[in-house]
């Protein structure tokens, strides 16, 4: 595990026999991404969500690639960790869903039946050719000089270009925040290094095949505008999966996390019920 790990955590209060929830961000994130849905989730819940090792608060690993495979055994590892006196629920978003997907193929037995997995990534991002292309681009950049790594990894330009890209609300003080966010939280990560490799993955990676060998309940919760996740890819997959449900928010994209979070609660405490 890495040296350090942030965990948010709500059960001080909470009975210790309510259900738990473990949420598991997505590439970039960090715990902040989840809290307006754990608000909404707080008082039916035990909400457990760690910073990804390299992100957030959570330090990045010294001796080992940032991979879904590593991140799957590593999570698997943490949720043991913790002790719980029963199996959790797992939400996870984006690059988290691949991890989850990766874990509940690897080790089945470490959750509940039931996964939420909110815009998660159907189909790869690039084909073949596109996928070596970015490849070779990720290990360019890792041997830039340091300096110039960090500077583009943690670019407020592209942090905002990325935003701008991806958000969707048509509420303007709700794109304000969800900006601001973004450059609170986007650039917190440990190095260029950890970024640039889960980059790699993030762009490369498909959850298809280990859902497909999987036989847990999902729910998939997708914005139908979503230019990461594309919708139809979303739903060719729920198609595939016998137990899965595909609950669609028109107008919305890859952050419905937090552009639809009240809306995504009352869904997961629904399927979760």
């Amino acid at each position: 595990m890495a040296k350090r790990e942030f965990i948010w955590k709500n059960w001080d209060t909470r009975p210790k026999d309510a259900p738990y929830l473990v949420m598991v961000h997505g590439f970039r994130g960090d715990h902040h991404g989840f809290l307006k849905i754990a608000e909404n989730l707080k008082e039916e819940f035990n909400i457990i969500i760690p910073d990804l090792p390299g992100f957030g608060e959570s330090a990045e690993w010294p001796d080992k690639k940032h991979t879904v495979d590593n991140y799957a055994d590593w999570l698997a590892g943490f949720i043991k960790s913790q002790n719980l006196p029963q199996k959790p629920h797992v939400v996870a978003h984006s690059f988290g869903a691949l991890i989850v997907a990766k874990m509940v193929a690897k080790h089945p037995a470490i959750v509940a039946d039931k996964l939420v997995l909110l815009a998660p990534i159907a189909s790869a991002q690039f084909n073949e050719k596109g996928q070596k292309r970015i490849a070779g681009f990720v290990q360019l950049l890792l041997k830039t000089p340091h300096g110039a790594q960090e500077k583009l990894a943690r670019s407020k330009l592209i942090t905002r270009f990325i935003t701008w890209q991806h958000t969707e609300t048509p509420d303007k003080q709700l794109k304000r925040w969800i900006k601001d966010e973004h450059l609170r939280f986007f650039g917190k990560f440990s190095s260029a290094r950890s970024m640039f490799e889960a980059m790699n993955e993030a762009g490369s990676r498909r959850l298809n095949e280990d859902l497909l060998t999987a036989h847990n309940q999902a729910l998939f919760l997708s914005g139908d505008k979503d230019k990461i996740a594309p919708i139809a890819s979303v739903r060719n997959l729920a198609k595939q999966l016998r137990q899965t449900k595909l609950v669609e928010f028109p107008g919305h994209g890859h952050l419905i996390h937090y552009e639809k979070s009240t809306e995504i609660a009352q869904e997961i405490k629904k399927f979760l019920g």
